[in-house]
């Protein structure tokens, strides 16, 4: 008994997040499912930021900003040997993002499909780490917090440059950045989610 999310897979559909239902105990619930079809293509290179270097293997993700966050793409797609990928999505205004290791994760700017088009030349392209950003998580009081979550994002206009890491069980955390002024996020399971000030990292 209970009040329930319900959802259903299949390739080139996904499931919308406001499906739910309430049962009552001993009752027999009946609840029909439907699915959004991903009928569009958004198509692009992922390439190192100033070479236009390709980079094979790196995840890229899609977003719908007027949906749950997560919500509205299919699984994360990979580039494949020359960096390019092929994301199936439905008509709407995407935030298309992209990571790879030993690069900053990047948040591009918005993109607007309709419901059957292929929109090519969405390249995405990535910042090469070239600093390293390391700390430590703390309660006020200086005790360090383990697994902690750590993100920071710097505008990189038109794009969010970001990446992210876990804290060990010391608190301790690693992340590979660019040069530049970063914003600071942490949170951990039964804390609340705190703001650094604005940290400047060089070269």
């Amino acid at each position: 008994a209970g009040t329930w999310k319900i959802s259903a897979s299949k390739d080139n559909y996904i499931s919308p997040p406001d499906q739910q239902f309430t049962v009552n105990a001993g009752v027999t619930q009946t609840k029909d499912l439907y699915l959004q079809g991903l009928y569009a293509r958004v198509v692009g290179v992922v390439r190192e930021q100033g070479s236009n270097t390709p980079i094979p293997g790196a995840n890229v993700w899609a977003w719908n900003p007027k949906q749950e966050a997560g919500w509205g793409g299919p699984p994360n797609q990979t580039t494949d040997a020359s960096g390019v990928y092929t994301m199936p999505v439905y008509g709407a205004l995407w935030y298309l993002h992209a990571s790879q290791i030993g690069w900053t994760r990047l948040s591009r700017a918005e993109r607007t499909v309709t419901d059957t088009q292929t929109l090519t030349g969405a390249d995405i392209f990535l910042p090469r780490a070239n600093a390293e950003m390391r700390g430590t998580v703390v309660i006020s009081g200086g005790a360090p917090v383990a697994n902690a979550y750590v993100e920071v994002w710097k505008q990189n206009a038109p794009q969010w440059e970001w990446n992210a890491a876990n804290a060990n069980a010391s608190g301790y955390y690693t992340m590979p950045v660019t040069a530049g002024d970063w914003v600071l996020f942490s949170t951990a399971n039964g804390y609340t989610l705190q703001r650094a000030p604005y940290l400047t990292v060089l070269t």
